[in-house]
């Protein structure tokens, strides 16, 4: 069995972490993470865990949370953010797992995204019924049920923008495979989204895209429900989000369709 340090080597592509931080200054906790997602996953590694049952194992981690985060007080609700962090935490493995062992397959890919879009918007509904039954507002209820379900639209419309984006880069192949040897040679180096893309990420906005991205990204969503229930302010969270994520929502869907 590797030690820690050569199970880094075959489990993490250092090539696409780096350029995903410089793409998405966002996945800063992504990277902080993997230092302690690869000890849990050297320990499975040794029982024969396999990636899916990692997967299983944080779903029923997620579901354990919620119940600590909607039930709880104020120290229940702190275990909650704890068990969501170790429950992030095993997310990574599962792909590490899978990266060492070479088993990707359909169905984890299908049983991974399954796990993600009904934990993220249950973390929310939770975090309403907690900050309700502590306040007797029923406007919380209404905040956490935007907060899930504009989160869960965003999640989706990102899936479908995917599949447009592969079937964008399928048609150009095509498109170019059909080109006569003196149109190929006339034809620029980058496609049209390859331009799109350079010139989206030199946009002066880059930084501030990033910043609010940081704060509404899955990972530091986690992070924040943690420090957030330490400070015991939850319902300042929920404001938060419940009422941003519609307009986040508005504005993505609205690019979105106009470039396509």
């Amino acid at each position: 069995m590797e030690n820690i340090k050569e199970l880094r080597k075959i489990c993490w592509d250092i090539e696409k972490i780096s350029a995903e931080w410089k793409r998405h200054p966002s996945s800063w906790y992504h990277i902080f993470i993997r230092k302690f997602s690869i000890y849990f996953t050297w320990i499975f590694l040794r029982v024969g865990i396999n990636a899916t049952q990692v997967t299983a194992l944080w779903g029923i981690l997620g579901i354990i949370a919620c119940i600590f985060l909607a039930y709880g007080n104020y120290h229940n609700s702190v275990i909650g953010g704890l068990l969501l962090q170790l429950g992030f935490i095993l997310d990574h493995v599962d792909g590490e797992i899978a990266r060492y062992k070479k088993t990707f397959s359909p169905k984890g890919v299908l049983l991974d995204t399954t796990v993600e879009q009904i934990l993220y918007p249950l973390v929310f509904i939770s975090i309403a019924i907690n900050v309700y039954r502590s306040t007797d507002h029923h406007i919380y209820l209404i905040l956490g049920a935007s907060s899930a379900f504009f989160y869960s639209l965003i999640f989706n419309m990102q899936f479908a923008l995917l599949y447009v984006e592969q079937e964008r880069k399928r048609a150009v192949q095509q498109k170019f495979r059909d080109m006569g040897e003196h149109e190929k040679e006339k034809s620029p180096d980058r496609t049209p989204i390859d331009n799109e893309m350079r010139n989206r990420n030199g946009s002066i906005t880059k930084l501030i895209r990033s910043l609010i991205n940081t704060f509404f990204d899955e990972t530091v969503i986690f992070l924040s429900i943690l420090l957030f229930s330490i400070s015991n302010l939850l319902h300042i969270l929920l404001i938060v989000y419940g009422a941003c994520f519609p307009l986040i929502f508005i504005r993505k869907a609205y690019l979105r369709f106009k470039n396509l």
